[in-house]
């Protein structure tokens, strides 16, 4: 199933075909968290109750990512699965693994759309969300929550694509779907002075026409790829290899997940003596989200560029991949977070011109940004060990580095000092107990490959 649209990443230059790859992937990435920053920019600058709409979508952020983690942080069960079928050149049971994935997703995301429209109200009375944010945020997540089916055929699809070295294509997606997005945040704000339900349809709508456009390509009978309606069904062993990477890899998003909530609830609390933290909070999500999404996107790389290798048994070329991966990023990173650090009001300012909010916001920018360049190697090897099948032990480990370091953090550290720098401390320190930990499981994994490739 090679194309021109494909990419083999079992042999030439490990610093050019990661390039190739990653780049188109960082673009989507990047190009996804614009958009929804772009949602974030005209609710606060253009509704007529900015701050307050600004305020009712950040505070479904958390737990909106913990209810899909799961399901779409398996994605990347579908791309280990599929690369390293690809590596191996079975392409029978690859099509049978690309089957079950189209279809595992739609009835995920079925399942999600009505639990999440159900629970809105429930889910935000947990996090404690403030009484005059609460309509608001009640209304944007029911929303959002009906394109769940959409968002994760996208991401499975994409999953498909990419396991090929296909990164080109779900880029051209985001890129079209994106500005449809944009259009329809301002016609719908301006035109029809909607507030947070105008920038919630807006996303449904671009979510859907990039799930009709990813299954466009893979059941085009003139593409590579030539999937068949009629053929869709869920096969039994392939579900399992998804699962047992997928599942591993999607309780790794809920920890970050689990633990945002637990800080987005602290926040909330302490919004009631700060009136622009959760307003600045959700402008500095969609900004540290490029930065987030730029490692996602090289992990993503790490993930398929590995799955190829360790199905061709290519093992050295993984290391030497891991080692440019984290280059690359330094390299990439350095740039935008000194311009986050220098110029953070100014950034801040994009979203609301209230100095409370400039002025949290701000705060938490910095501290956020300088802790990501911290956390490039955890990312890195953690999708070289997906990559090579071990997904169970990076979760639990990122559990530990993640999840209860900041819990720690938030309950016993935290309360010494109960001040907006304090409590956002918790991002970098975790981020770099992960990254110890992350790296050390993979210097280990490989040592146990290389030996029992030696057959000791």
């Amino acid at each position: 199933m090679k194309s021109r649209k494909s990419m083999d990443l079992t042999q030439g230059s490990v610093p050019k075909l990661l390039l190739a790859f990653v780049i188109p992937i960082i673009l989507t990435n990047v190009l996804q968290t614009l958009y929804s920053a772009a949602d974030k920019i005209v609710v606060g600058q253009l509704a007529e109750n900015g701050a307050l709409a600004l305020a009712a979508v950040g505070s479904t952020t958390s737990a909106t990512h913990l209810i899909i983690g799961l399901f779409n942080g398996s994605s990347i069960g579908v791309n280990v699965v599929c690369a390293n079928l690809i590596g191996a050149g079975n392409k029978k049971d690859l099509r049978r693994a690309m089957y079950t994935a189209v279809l595992i997703s739609l009835l995920c995301g079925l399942f999600l759309a009505v639990f999440g429209v159900l629970m809105a109200g429930s889910i935000l009375n947990w996090l404690s969300t403030p009484t005059d944010v609460f309509p608001l945020a009640k209304r944007y997540m029911q929303i959002v929550f009906i394109g769940v089916p959409s968002l994760l055929l996208y991401n499975f699809g994409a999953a498909i694509l990419r396991s090929h070295g296909d990164t080109k294509r779900p880029m051209y997606i985001m890129i079209v779907s994106g500005l449809v997005n944009v259009v329809l945040n301002l016609v719908l704000v301006l035109a029809f002075r909607m507030s947070v339900e105008g920038v919630a349809i807006a996303t449904v709508v671009s979510q859907t026409l990039s799930a009709c456009w990813v299954l466009k390509i893979l059941f085009d009978p003139k593409d590579q790829y030539q999937l068949k309606l009629r053929e869709v069904r869920i096969h039994g062993d392939q579900l399992g290899s998804i699962a047992r990477v997928g599942i591993p890899s999607g309780l790794g998003g809920i920890v970050f997940s689990v633990s945002n909530v637990v800080i987005q609830s602290t926040a909330n609390a302490l919004a009631l003596t700060n009136d622009g933290l959760l307003a600045g909070k959700a402008a500095v999500s969609d900004i540290t989200g490029i930065l987030n999404q730029i490692i996602t996107a090289m992990m993503a790389g790490c993930v398929s560029f590995a799955g190829q290798c360790y199905g061709a048994k290519n093992y050295k070329r993984i290391d030497k991949m891991a080692g440019w991966a984290c280059v690359l990023l330094y390299m990439i990173l350095g740039v935008i977070v000194g311009v986050c650090v220098v110029f953070a009001e100014q950034v801040i300012g994009l979203f609301n011109t209230e100095q409370s909010v400039i002025e949290s916001g701000a705060l938490l920018l910095r501290i956020q940004s300088i802790g990501f360049v911290i956390y490039i190697p955890a990312e890195v090897f953690l999708g070289c060990s997906r990559g090579m099948k071990r997904a169970t032990m990076p979760t639990v480990l990122n559990l530990i580095g993640i999840c209860a370091t900041r819990m720690i953090w938030v309950l016993f550290i935290y309360p010494l000092s109960p001040q907006v720098f304090m409590l956002f401390l918790c991002y970098p320190v975790s981020w770099a107990m992960s990254a110890i930990l992350q790296s050390s499981y993979y210097f280990y994994t490989r040592r146990k490959i290389d030996k029992q490739a030696l057959g000791g």
